[in-house]
């Protein structure tokens, strides 16, 4: 979250792109929501049940001004990886991701 409010200072909100099934989740979310308040910044969650519903979360999350995206790890996650750097690039949406699998890949 420092990250995305350093290149993006107006950062007021960010959503956790998550699947609550899992228990790493939980504990993920414990320490974004630690760190939200020293950096102004209000979080809430996106919860993940399938990866064919992630365009439409992320969607509807970016609708909303001065807002960011952190993708937790999951198996949705990475099913949905293509999905998610698409939405995150259409909607111009600020997004940390975990590891370099979420990273656009150049071919």
């Amino acid at each position: 979250m420092e990250l995305l409010k350093e290149i993006f200072p107006s950062l007021a909100r960010v959503a956790v792109l998550r699947d609550q099934k899992i228990p790493a989740a939980i504990g993920q979310f414990a320490v974004i929501q630690v760190a939200a308040p020293s950096l102004g910044v209000e979080v809430t969650t996106l919860n993940m049940h399938h990866d064919s519903e992630i365009a439409g979360i992320i969607a509807a999350f970016a609708r909303n001004t001065n807002v960011g995206l952190i993708v937790t790890a999951s198996v949705l996650a990475a099913r949905g990886r293509n999905v998610i750097i698409a939405q995150a690039a259409k909607h111009k949406l600020p997004t940390a991701c975990y590891g370099r699998t979420m990273s656009p890949r150049v071919v």
